[in-house]
């Protein structure tokens, strides 16, 4: 391991990030519709739209937010990245003596009309903490996958060379 660790916590735009693949098929048929539109489409127009859409589903997909550790460094941050290129400001890593793994569960009732619920949801939230020796310090990443919770608290434990302490995973 190379002594750095990133993690995606979620996409900039929130669900629309999962329209970038509608972008893109607008893109590709805003190029080709020159030659079989009769309209008198300019493609000069055509290639523009296109253009325009391309970069749209590109920005809708690969805009996120994360958190990045650099353990040679002793720092963390979190960050905002679109299109590749990262902005947030390091923090340094002060004093952590262990990692805490800790999950909740949290229900919604989903009411579409706003007088009478139709169903359900609940959904577990993993927390992962960084936990210091001073007070106010510590930091937290949440998940929403258990799989992923799990692989990146052994990834950071490794990294930071740090013990985890497990509270009621489900």
């Amino acid at each position: 391991m190379n002594g750095s660790f990133e993690i995606r916590t979620a996409y900039v735009f929130g669900f629309a990030g999962n329209f970038w693949l509608l972008f893109l098929g607008i893109s590709v048929l805003l190029w080709i519709s020159p030659s079989f539109a009769e309209q008198g489409v300019s493609n000069l127009k055509a290639t523009v739209l296109g253009t325009v859409a391309f970069l749209i589903g590109l920005c809708l997909r690969f805009s996120f937010h994360g958190v990045e550790v650099d353990a040679e460094s002793g720092r963390l941050r979190e960050f905002t990245s679109i299109l590749g290129y990262k902005t947030g400001e390091w923090k340094p890593l002060t004093d952590l003596t262990k990692l805490r793994l800790s999950s909740y569960s949290t229900s919604s009732w989903n009411t579409p009309n706003g007088t009478s619920p139709t169903f359900r949801s609940t959904s577990t939230i993993y927390t992962i903490t960084l936990v210091s020796e001073k007070p106010l310090t510590d930091y937290s990443i949440s998940l929403t996958n258990r799989k992923q919770a799990l692989h990146t608290v052994q990834a950071l434990a490794r990294l930071l060379h740090l013990p985890v302490e497990e509270e009621g995973i489900a």
